[in-house]
């Protein structure tokens, strides 16, 4: 479509227009200005920055929770909802025996339609039995609390650095190699039963981790 015959609404500053860094501020050095990067592009990375989704990982709190507290929509493309035997780590983790039979769910989850983590999470069958029966795409901490009456209360995390693989990039809809974050968690009842193992992958351009840290834990 032709510029020509459209007519601009007068800026509402006098005088010449103010460069954007006047307007919105000085721009982060991650901008890239190499050569062929348009204006439109760098301002579109500049937002895309701003508007990252903070994950507290201070509380435990489950996905869609999380994207409430943000005025999201939160959603779930289940990929798979299978039985398996527990292997060496899962044993360890959810202090099964060898073989116990675990369930299997690998979603990826949504933030307004977008997708933003890919999950894979192992349940023992024993405390949770029928739940592949269940629907699967919306909260399973809410299923597991309304169903079963067990809900994770507290867990312990780790935070690795990746880059993601083919079968990664596919369902998160980013290029393969680029930045994810992998959180390992396992989750506990209030009685200390471990319930849940998980290994989640977050997009790194749409997700921001945040941790609280306090002299004193109770403080937090």
């Amino acid at each position: 479509m032709s510029d020509a015959g459209l007519s601009m609404p007068s800026p509402p500053w006098p005088g010449p227009a103010p460069a954007a860094s006047q307007i919105l501020g000085p721009a982060p050095p991650s901008i890239n200005r190499g050569p062929g990067t348009t204006v439109h592009a760098q301002i579109e990375d500049w937002l895309a920055e701003l508007s990252k989704l903070e994950q507290d990982l201070t509380t435990l709190a489950g996905f869609s929770e999380q994207l409430r507290r943000h005025g999201m929509v939160a959603g779930a493309r289940v990929l798979s909802a299978t039985e398996r035997p527990a292997g060496p780590v899962a044993v360890a983790a959810l202090e099964v025996a060898e073989g116990a039979t675990l369930y299997e769910v690998r979603r990826v989850r949504l933030g307004d339609g977008r997708p933003i983590a890919l999950e894979h999470s192992l349940f023992p069958a024993a405390v949770f039995p029928g739940m592949l029966g269940c629907r699967l795409d919306g909260s399973l901490y809410e299923l597991l609390e309304a169903k079963y009456g067990q809900r994770p209360c507290r867990a312990k995390e780790s935070l690795e650095p990746v880059s993601a693989g083919v079968r990664e990039a596919e369902a998160l809809e980013v290029k393969e190699g680029a930045a994810l974050m992998l959180v390992e968690r396992t989750a506990y009842t209030d009685e200390g039963t471990p319930v849940e193992f998980a290994r989640d992958l977050f997009r790194g351009d749409r997700t921001r981790l945040v941790m609280w840290t306090s002299e004193l834990p109770a403080r937090l």
